[in-house]
This record gives C-alpha cells, structure tokens and sequence, in this order.
C-alpha cells in the first residue's frame, strides 16, 4: 500500500534553493521512520509511506496515513516560514 500527500507544488519547491530543499528533506527523512519526503514528475514535493498490504492491519494502516499527514504538514509549515526565505 502506497500513501502519497503533497507537501508542496513545484512553484513553492523552485523558490527554495536546493540547499533549503535538500536540508528540509533529509531532515525530516531522517527524523521520521516510515515517511520518505521526495520530487514527483511534475517537480512537486510529496511525502511517501509504503507498508505491505499482506501485513497491514487496520492499525497499521491508521498509523501510516496519519504519520505521513503528520509529518507532510510539518514539512509544509517549515517551507512557509518566513525566516527560510
């Protein structure tokens, strides 16, 4: 099971610098388990969980979508802070 949210489109990610884009993102990759923060094909920036669908109970699937949105929103607020800019 594959669980995406857009973080951010691509004209928010071009107005970061790819060291404000690569900082962000390894940060919170690094900080967050099972949620990895990358560029789709359009150049937008979304946030990814995969877990097996074999596996996956409805507990785990709860916990998937709710730390993706978690951790996307967090990235978001981060992006919109003015002090980044």
């Amino acid at each position: 099971c594959i669980f995406l949210a857009k973080t951010a489109t691509r004209e928010v990610v071009n107005e970061l610098s790819v060291d404000q884009l690569v900082d962000l993102t390894w940060r919170r990759n690094q900080n967050v388990d099972i949620v990895e923060f990358m560029l789709d094909r359009e150049g937008a920036l979304v946030g990814r969980a995969i877990h097996p669908l074999d596996s996956m109970d409805y507990g785990e699937f709860v916990y998937c979508a709710y730390t993706l949105a978690a951790a996307s929103d967090r990235l978001e607020f981060l992006i919109r802070e003015p002090d980044l800019h």
